[in-house]
C-alpha cells in the first residue's frame, strides 16, 4: 500500500460529502497527477473503498456507467418503429 496524501484524504471526504447529499449513491473522484498542480500521481477516491472492495470494483462502476451513457446515446439516433 501506498502513503495516503493529504489530498486523498480530502478527496475521501468530499467523496463522502457527495455521496451523502444524493442518498447514499456511489461516487468516485478521480485527481490525475500534474506537475503544475504538485500532484505527485492519480489518485482515486471512492465511497466503495473499504475493506471489501476493491480498486477493480471501482473501475467496475466506471465501465456500467460508460455503457449506459453509450446506450443512452445510440438509442436518441434510432429511428422510432412507426416511422
Amino acid at each position: 500500500m501506498h502513503e495516503i496524501s493529504q489530498i486523498e484524504k480530502q478527496l475521501f471526504e468530499d467523496a463522502e460529502r457527495i455521496s451523502q447529499k444524493n442518498n447514499g449513491a456511489p461516487v468516485a473522484i478521480i485527481v490525475g497527477g500534474s506537475s503544475e498542480a504538485n500532484i505527485p500521481r492519480c489518485m482515486t477516491a471512492s465511497t466503495l473503498h473499504g475493506e471489501t472492495y476493491r480498486l477493480r470494483d471501482l473501475i467496475g462502476m466506471l465501465h456500467t456507467a460508460i455503457q449506459i451513457e453509450t446506450m443512452k446515446h445510440f438509442n436518441c439516433f434510432q429511428k422510432p418503429k412507426n416511422a
